[in-house]
């Protein structure tokens, strides 16, 4: 966890720097997503032996992420580090996350439930909430 933070404090403060000293924002970009794709493949092909996906529907769907979700975010993100500070950048993507989620109960992509309601008294219902979703396997029992 402690890694997380700091890498992603050192990305708004690296950025900011390279992009007030010379870096124009879309070489920026440019050689950053090319060094993180490089990295993402050496790991991916390490552990899985393949870069294999599902099938055309998965490779459509993989598409528009890498348009919407990396190229059109990453262009925003170093423009906003250029255009104005980087304490304002880093406000507004930890806010992010509020408003994925409220973003997502709006649309109805996904229900919630507020205020949460506390787990049960038995141990039985607070596992049956935390392994929602899980499969069990021959290592691990069943949580339900």
């Amino acid at each position: 966890m402690l890694a997380t933070v700091l890498l992603w404090a050192l990305n708004l403060t690296v950025t900011r720097y390279a992009l007030t000293h010379g870096w124009h924002p879309l070489a920026y970009t440019a050689l950053r997503y090319s060094s993180g794709a490089l990295l993402f493949a050496t790991f991916t092909f390490g552990s899985e032996r393949s870069f294999r996906i599902g099938g055309r529907r998965d490779v459509g769907l993989l598409l528009a992420a890498a348009v919407t979700g990396v190229w059109l975010n990453q262009l925003a993100f170093v423009y906003a580090v250029k255009l104005t500070n980087a304490s304002t950048v880093a406000l507004i993507i930890g806010v992010t996350p509020v408003f994925a989620a409220l973003g997502a109960s709006t649309s109805g992509a996904t229900r919630s439930r507020w205020p949460p309601r506390p787990p049960g008294r038995g141990t039985r219902s607070w596992s049956r909430r935390s392994c929602a979703g899980t499969r069990p396997t021959a290592s691990a029992p069943s949580c339900c």
